[in-house]
């Protein structure tokens, strides 16, 4: 779950700074194996799976979908590992993510002041901080032929919204 977390938090820092694109390692490394931070996981007989960096990168393109722009949010965290960023177009937030990459405290957000009205949300989420599989996003995984469709979203309106402890949140608006 690590890996998803932290492949997000930085595709959302890297994009903040006008960053274009990212290349992030697959396949057999320059160590002769295929890492556990590679987003495709090759179990060496044909088989590939998508890996834990997969997620975040799923998590990336359903934020910045129809949101261009990244800006992050001067907030205070309260002693919570916590970052969070605006997503939008033309000046109107779209979406709002928030990582939480907090071991021991879950989070609780306010974005009712953003106006974005009902929002629809994504969650990031594993079985343990540790987790390299059973990572779902959206309440599902990404299935053997590679296709990913989202269950039913959290609807929320913007007040007092979880992120649990080591897990990951896009809201978007509906």
């Amino acid at each position: 779950m690590l890996g998803a977390l932290w492949t997000l938090d930085y595709m959302l820092l890297l994009a903040q700074y006008g960053c274009a694109g990212v290349n992030i390692e697959t396949g057999v490394n320059q160590l002769g194996f295929v890492s556990s931070y590679t987003p495709i996981q090759d179990d060496g007989e044909g088989t590939n799976t998508a890996g834990a960096p997969y997620y975040g990168m799923l998590a990336f393109v359903a934020a910045l979908t129809g949101s261009p722009q990244v800006l992050s949010v001067d907030f205070d965290p309260q002693g919570i590992n916590l970052s969070c960023c605006i997503c939008g177009a033309g000046g109107k937030p779209r979406a709002v993510v928030a990582v939480n990459r907090d071991k021991s405290q879950d989070a609780y957000l306010s974005v009712a002041e953003l106006g974005m009205g009902e929002l629809t949300g994504y969650r990031l989420l594993a079985p343990s901080p540790d987790s390299k599989s059973g990572i779902t996003f959206g309440g599902c995984w990404v299935d053997a032929d590679g296709r990913w469709t989202p269950k039913s979203p959290d609807h929320t309106f913007g007040e007092g919204v979880a992120v649990p402890r080591m897990s990951a949140l896009v809201l978007r608006c509906r």
